[in-house]
């Protein structure tokens, strides 16, 4: 017996056997198929949208202003616990203070529009 079957392509000792194929050719070779076929791998390999470098530092002023109001509504609700501070007025504030809070987290979801 022959050491030559050793050294024969397409057997199982070769590192570089390729061996029969297991499935057939795709023949889905068309432009069209080919332009959907990039333009799936393309979209998942797109860079998530970021803002602009001008509105860097946005979200960072909007959680600040946001836990700044949320800290005075706290001291609104202290304060309310003293008699001798009018209860009407400092529910109207509580109110304004909550729709400015409202306000800050619409724009922050509105921020995706501007997103490139």
């Amino acid at each position: 017996m022959s050491t030559h079957k050793y050294f024969r392509m397409n057997n199982g000792y070769n590192p570089y056997n390729t061996g029969v194929a297991s499935k057939p050719v795709n023949d889905q070779l068309n432009i069209d198929s080919q332009v959907s076929k990039y333009r799936e791998e393309e979209a998942s390999q797109k860079a998530p949208p970021i803002l602009p470098h001008e509105l860097d530092d946005i979200l960072t002023v909007l959680g600040n202003t946001f836990i700044s109001l949320t800290q005075l509504s706290q001291m609104l609700s202290v304060a309310s616990q003293n008699e001798e501070i009018d209860k009407l007025g400092i529910n109207k504030i509580v109110e304004k203070v909550d729709k400015a809070n409202q306000i800050i987290l619409a724009i922050s979801q509105d921020l995706d529009i501007l997103k490139v």
